[in-house]
């Protein structure tokens, strides 16, 4: 009679467990999902104002080459300048990269990463 009642509580407390565990396991689910949608959109901002800023000075150098070509009468000269412009801000950029971007991502990042809030007691 008792290893009835025994083999009873072994297969409730089994049960119990496998709930408990799958419960652990929607959590993280849950979690990992919320983190992944946050890095996506942190990505898809960041892509999207650096296609704003790409365009408005793509039309900026049009704009400069064509007016440095009406005033001085050679356009290709005025795109000359803006491709040197362009070289020269991508060089800066090329030695800053690290504190102008790789800082503030992996911060970013690790904000969104290692939030203590959202994750519940995991």
């Amino acid at each position: 009679m008792k290893n009835t009642s025994l083999e009873k509580q072994v297969t409730e407390l089994k049960s119990v467990l496998m709930s408990y565990l799958e419960a652990r396991l929607d959590l993280g689910k849950a979690v990992l999902l919320e983190k992944m949608s946050k890095i996506g959109t942190f990505f898809l901002t960041i892509m999207s104002f650096v296609i704003v800023i790409a365009s408005f000075l793509l039309l900026l150098a049009f704009a400069f080459s064509y007016w440095y070509g009406n005033t001085h009468g050679s356009v290709h000269v005025g795109f000359l300048i803006s491709a040197g412009f362009y070289v020269l801000v991508g060089i800066i950029l090329f030695v800053f990269r690290k504190p102008l971007f790789s800082n503030s991502i992996i911060q970013n990042l690790g904000k969104v990463l290692f939030d203590k809030e959202s994750e519940g007691e995991l």
